[in-house]
């Protein structure tokens, strides 16, 4: 009898702590937004420091307003109008941005990473000391964009445009660059280390002390690039376009390696690398140009 009466005086307890439990607040891993902050932003288009993770603006115009410094992690963006926005140091970590317009926004030292920026206007923006690591932003427009010493590590960037942006310092490393337009970038000391910049073009870049080791150089156009004092340290170069380039004091440049390279009368060289002339014809066959010895 005693026991019984132990027995059920024990399932009284467990049943009374389920309970309780039951009663406590469910909180999640990342907590939601904060509704007062997303009201104020939409009063006023200035949210400073605000609290936004989460929080789902999809398709909504926020042209020029102040994020400084606020936190959209995780939000839903797509399609939203943040053009000339105020994003510096904004927390913007696995943000949904596919198609949504930047343009001209500020977002110094926004860390990004993870984030989707797939067919995104981004064109004049300011991207400084960004951190867009494995980020999305393959289609991207980032025409004239300020990407300095930006952190692109393992992003995947195909098919973006890039013509006349600011690329010194940034570290590439790893990133997805193919059939992308990098005309006229500005890139001093980049590093381009393992990337893949099959059929590039960096036509007329200022590319002069950049890492390029052991990238895929493959039907990539440097045509007028300069590429003084670049290291191409086990890089891939096949068919790659050296037109007019200044490779003056380059790195790594192994003849056995450079299948089907090609340059003309302009195009300056280290001591012991000669390249055939690109074929002005298809078809027609190339001349060796570049020093002698």
């Amino acid at each position: 009898m005693m026991q019984n009466c132990r027995l059920g005086q024990e399932m009284l307890r467990t049943f009374g702590l389920g309970i309780a439990l039951l009663s406590l607040p469910v909180v999640s891993a990342a907590e939601p937004f904060n509704a007062r902050h997303l009201q104020k932003l939409l009063d006023t288009n200035v949210c400073v420091h605000c609290d936004l993770n989460r929080v789902d603006l999809s398709g909504d115009v926020f042209a020029a307003a102040n994020l400084d410094h606020a936190k959209l992690r995780d939000s839903d963006l797509k399609q939203v109008d943040l053009s000339g926005a105020n994003l510096n140091r904004a927390d913007l970590r696995r943000a949904d941005l596919e198609r949504a317009s930047l343009t001209g926004a500020r977002l110094t030292r926004a860390n990004m990473a993870a984030a989707d920026l797939e067919k995104a206007w981004l064109t004049g923006a300011d991207l400084s000391r960004a951190d867009l690591r494995d980020t999305d932003l393959e289609k991207i427009d980032l025409t004239d964009a300020n990407l300095t010493d930006s952190d692109l590590r393992g992003a995947l960037m195909k098919r973006a445009a890039l013509a006349g942006a600011r690329l010194d310092d940034a570290n590439l490393e790893n990133v997805q660059l193919e059939r992308s337009d990098l005309s006229g970038v500005s890139a001093t000391a980049a590093k381009f280390i393992n990337a893949d910049l099959d059929r590039v073009a960096f036509r007329n870049a200022d590319l002069r002390d950049a890492d390029l080791s052991g990238a895929r150089l493959v039907r990539t156009d440097f045509t007028g690039a300069d590429l003084a004092d670049a290291s191409f340290d086990d890089a891939v170069i096949r068919y790659t376009v050296f037109r007019g380039a200044n490779l003056e004091n380059a790195s790594g440049l192994d003849p056995d390696r450079m299948t089907g390279a090609c340059g003309d009368e302009n195009t300056r060289l280290p001591p012991g690398i000669r390249l055939p002339t690109c074929p002005a014809v298809p078809g027609r066959p190339p001349e060796a140009v570049g020093p002698e010895s």
